[in-house]
């Protein structure tokens, strides 16, 4: 997991992967969990989601440009791979899911069928 630091007066984005994609790997997506500020340091601290639903058709084929450098163990040596087999190598790789199948249970099946909401967080002082 990532700690991503910024200023009073500064918005983060947390952007998926395929943004990566379509970005050729000049935007990186981060695995990722939110922990609130606890206390008086909750004061003034606000969390916003909104929702960008943009990722391709589950058998659409992808094709990796060769400059791409990240998750290049997932990616297969021709390049292609459809959208369906990279996300449920990179949920693998970043929770270790194939290796623990009775904590994915069902709960693993419907979140690969189900678009992830892309995360804004803001902080107002």
């Amino acid at each position: 997991m990532h700690q991503v630091v910024f200023e009073k007066d500064e918005i983060a984005y947390q952007i998926g992967e395929t943004t990566e994609i379509l970005s050729r790997g000049h935007l990186c997506a981060t695995p990722h969990c939110v922990r609130a500020p606890q206390g008086e340091k909750a004061f003034g601290v606000e969390r916003s989601t909104f929702a960008l639903f943009m990722q391709p058709d589950w058998d659409e084929d992808l094709r990796f440009p060769g400059e791409v450098h990240l998750h290049k163990e997932v990616i297969p040596p021709n390049g292609t791979m459809t959208f369906g087999e990279y996300s449920e190598k990179l949920l693998d790789k970043y929770y270790h899911l194939r290796s623990h199948p009775k904590k994915a249970g069902l709960a693993l099946a419907s979140w690969f069928q189900k678009p992830l909401s892309q995360e804004v967080h803001i902080i107002r002082p």
